[in-house]
């Protein structure tokens, strides 16, 4: 009998969905971008693309370091890593 490990089918699906946020990001950017007629580079650099991908990094940080099946400073990095894209996503909607 085949037994699912749900936590960590969740762990996997939060960084997966963390990674999917950013790259539907990263195209809608450059979608942005060729109807502005402005460069993709300056088109990153807008408030909503650095709150989409301070989101989407965030999500794939918490799925890491929920992970569990990794020694536990690597958990420790992507927590402190995890942390600074919330704090980064923070700033982005004050700026907002």
């Amino acid at each position: 009998m085949i037994v699912i490990d749900w936590f960590q089918l969740l762990t996997n699906a939060i960084w997966i969905l963390g990674l999917a946020v950013l790259l539907a990001g990263l195209s809608y950017a450059s979608y942005q971008a060729a109807g502005a007629k402005r460069s993709f580079r300056r088109q990153l650099q807008m408030p909503g693309f650095n709150l989409v991908s301070s989101l989407g990094l965030l999500l794939f940080c918490v799925g890491l370091a929920a992970t569990g099946n990794q020694s536990w400073w690597k958990s420790v990095v992507w927590s402190l890593l995890a942390l600074a894209f919330a704090w980064q996503a923070w700033v982005a909607i004050r700026q907002r």
